[in-house]
């Protein structure tokens, strides 16, 4: 039996939050396939293409009705192109959530880079995950759906924790530095993601647009509350 569409799964309240791919390309390493065989740079071109024409049929028309069939109709290309990259479906939609999110891990660390002032850090951090989430949607729409799927939710769930740990220490240092009143810095960090990931959902599925006044409001949200920065 089909599962649910994308569209019906709002109701979940996952994150996007990060857990480090297994597969050594997202590092610039040569990546391999399981069995330790290389790709060559056309193997890893026609793999990506794989995974990024999966992730749009996957958004759109929803994992379970979408068939390897179908991606590999959608690229032109036989069934065993794709079993020669992946052993099944659900090992190319575990390697699209490896990917996502260390991608936008990467992407929150490269903006926050060395800036000392933790509470600096916590807005660029905030800034380049609503960014990423803008350009992102399709991801976010697959990521959804894996919280319905307990193969793919701990996975997802040990993300989050790890997520919550990495603004933890930001929280930390802002309370050590006096910049902030002392406070339960997990809850605060959670507050923090769960903030970003409903307005990524907002995104995705209301019809809004990233623009300036979004982008802020997620800072003056996180950073100062409904009371706001006045």
């Amino acid at each position: 039996m089909d599962g649910p569409h994308l569209d019906q799964l709002v109701k979940f309240l996952p994150t996007l939050k990060a857990v480090a791919p297994h597969d050594s390309s997202d590092n610039g390493a040569t990546p391999t396939l399981d069995g330790g065989r290389k790709l060559t740079s056309r193997g890893r071109n026609r793999r990506s293409a794989l995974i990024a024409k999966a992730t749009e049929l996957f958004a759109q028309q929803g994992y379970h009705p979408t068939s390897v069939q179908d991606i590999v109709d959608a690229l032109g290309v036989g069934k065993g192109v794709f079993y020669w990259y992946f052993p099944s479906k659900d090992d190319l939609l575990s390697e699209i959530l490896r990917a996502s999110l260390f991608d936008l891990r990467t992407t929150q660390e490269r903006h926050i880079g060395d800036t000392e002032n933790p509470l600096e850090r916590i807005e660029k951090g905030i800034r380049a995950s609503v960014r990423w989430y803008s350009t992102n949607q399709d991801l976010l729409r697959v990521t959804l759906f894996c919280f319905t799927e307990e193969r793919f939710a701990r996975a997802l769930l040990k993300g989050r924790r790890v997520s919550a740990a990495d603004v933890a220490r930001h929280v930390e240092d802002a309370i050590e530095m006096k910049l902030i009143a002392p406070c339960d810095s997990i809850l605060a960090a959670t507050g923090i993601i769960g903030v970003i990931d409903e307005l990524g959902r907002s995104m995705a599925f209301g019809g809004r647009s990233l623009d300036d006044e979004l982008e802020q409001f997620a800072v003056d949200m996180c950073l100062h509350g409904i009371v706001g920065s006045n």
